[in-house]
């Protein structure tokens, strides 16, 4: 398995990989049109959506992204606040107030991560290809960022209602440091976890 920096030819195969690693959320921003707004979004640069600010795996080199995943610090993030906003409002046009509105009630239930941390964002596997290990081998390619970054702390967040994904987590190292409840009923509650990288 190959796993390197996201490619621009990688956004049609991002596009579900991304939607997969939480569609009830995605969709909720994104008025049932989560995907489209991907498609539209991620052959753009300077966001959070877009394909340079994710590593994709490939079972060979020249082939399909098969698997994906978001690593960012705070800084990043922040760094991408202005990007990410012209992205809402380029793609939402008359819709962008709803989706801003619905963005931050996510922010509140998914807060960006602390300083310190490099945090785990947008992982996603192909359907055909889940239970192989693909999701492990991502983690892993995390802690190799982290350790060549001197960061000592991975972090992700994780829905209640994804007990599988929490599982995966757990058995990696990760352990629950807080739940930020959820004041969007269509939305579940989601764990706060980290890893000490070593």
């Amino acid at each position: 398995m190959i796993i390197e920096a996201a490619k621009p030819h990688d956004c049609d195969a991002l596009v579900p990989l991304i939607f997969s690693s939480g569609p009830v959320t995605f969709d909720y921003v994104f008025l049932g049109a989560a995907e489209d707004f991907l498609r539209a979004t991620l052959p753009k640069p300077s966001n959070s959506f877009s394909h340079g600010a994710h590593w994709v795996a490939r079972e060979t080199a020249k082939g399909n992204a098969c698997a994906s995943i978001s690593l960012y610090t705070r800084a990043e993030h922040d760094a991408r606040h202005n990007g990410n906003l012209g992205a809402l409002l380029n793609w939402g046009g008359w819709r962008s107030p709803l989706i801003i509105v619905k963005g931050l009630k996510v922010e509140a239930l998914i807060p960006p991560p602390p300083s310190g941390t490099l945090h785990i964002a947008h992982l996603g596997v192909a359907p055909g290809l889940r239970n192989r290990g693909l999701g492990e081998q991502l983690v892993h390619y995390a802690e190799s960022k982290a350790r060549a970054e001197n960061i000592g702390t991975l972090s992700l967040d994780v829905s209640a209602q994804n007990p599988r994904a929490q599982a995966l987590y757990e058995r990696l190292g990760f352990s629950v440091k807080h739940t930020n409840i959820s004041k969007v009923a269509v939305l579940a509650d989601h764990y706060y976890m980290e890893k000490a990288v070593r």
